[in-house]
């Protein structure tokens, strides 16, 4: 542009020319969203109930009954009272054991249900009976390790 003072001069605009350029188009490409899947809850874990409380009970009676016969037969009625008190005692701490749900009875009893009520009182009757045995036997060393003295048997 040549402008001098004094000078009247012209002005052209020149408007740019807009030159076309590759603009990048965003896609919109759907994911896979993650869905839950509704789990149902876990069943409840089972519970002692009164029948097998009553189931315990029964079989205890009942093992305590035929280990007094037993030790009736075998030794004397002293000693198959006693170890039928001990059976039975066993059975009903072992059902105790389980329905308090001190280590491992939850598990189980969850496994094994009222079958399992019955093992463990079985298992109980005999360890009872085991303590029987064991008593029988200490009295007895007992009475031979003092000749003289007469020890309740």
């Amino acid at each position: 542009m040549n402008a001098s003072a004094g000078e009247a001069a012209a002005i052209t605009a020149i408007a740019p020319t807009i030159v076309p350029s590759a603009t990048e188009t965003v896609t919109l490409v759907p994911t896979a969203t993650a869905t839950r899947t509704p789990v149902p809850p876990p069943p409840p874990a089972p519970v002692l109930k009164v029948d097998d409380w009553f189931l315990a009970v029964i079989v205890s009676w009942i093992g305590a009954l035929g280990i007094l016969g037993v030790g009736r037969k075998l030794v004397s009625l002293r000693w198959g009272v006693r170890w039928g008190l001990m059976g039975g005692t066993g059975g009903l701490l072992a059902y105790s054991y389980l329905s308090s749900k001190l280590p491992g009875s939850q598990v189980w009893f969850e496994q094994a249900g009222k079958t399992g009520v019955l093992i463990v009182t079985l298992l109980g009757i005999l360890v009872g009976w085991g303590g029987g045995w064991i008593w029988k036997f200490w009295m007895e060393r007992k009475a031979r390790s003092q000749p003289g003295k007469r020890t309740a048997s």
